[in-house]
């Protein structure tokens, strides 16, 4: 990348007009285009992270892609790119536990039709009160 990039940037020379502000190194202009190209972080998180301004970086990388284009599919990166394989992973997660919940539920249902038939039976085989009549008051004494 270093070798790509000293064809296209100069190492180290100021402009005349840039008296007030030093020129970037070029490893550090390979590491940020790197970083850039890699996917994961947008011009204005890695200006933030390098102390450059965003606009700065995306020069950089318009000019590296310029004379070297990358053959990759463009991806717009957004403060959420890096996140989107943790939702990924997320979504799987809670995809198992959404199909073992309703296992569960599948199996407690069985449980309540089981108990219920039960039920039924000693109401009717064996004259027993065994669910609760609502509305029903007690006696006063």
């Amino acid at each position: 990348m270093k070798e790509k990039l000293q064809n296209v940037f100069k190492e180290g020379v100021a402009r005349v007009r840039r008296r007030t502000t030093q020129p970037y190194c070029l490893s550090l202009k390979a590491r940020i285009i790197k970083a850039y190209l890699k996917g994961d972080k947008s011009f204005r998180m890695l200006g933030d992270q390098y102390g450059i301004h965003p606009g700065i970086i995306s020069r950089w990388v318009r000019v590296a892609k310029h004379g070297h284009p990358v053959k990759e599919k463009r991806v717009k990166i957004t403060k959420f790119t890096a996140m989107r394989s943790k939702i990924e992973n997320t979504t799987k997660e809670l995809e198992q536990e959404i199909k073992m919940l309703k296992k569960q539920l599948e199996e407690e249902k069985l449980k309540t039709l089981v108990y219920e038939k039960v039920i039924e039976i000693a109401e009717r085989d064996y004259k027993l009160d065994i669910v609760k009549k609502y509305g029903v008051r007690r006696p006063l004494k």
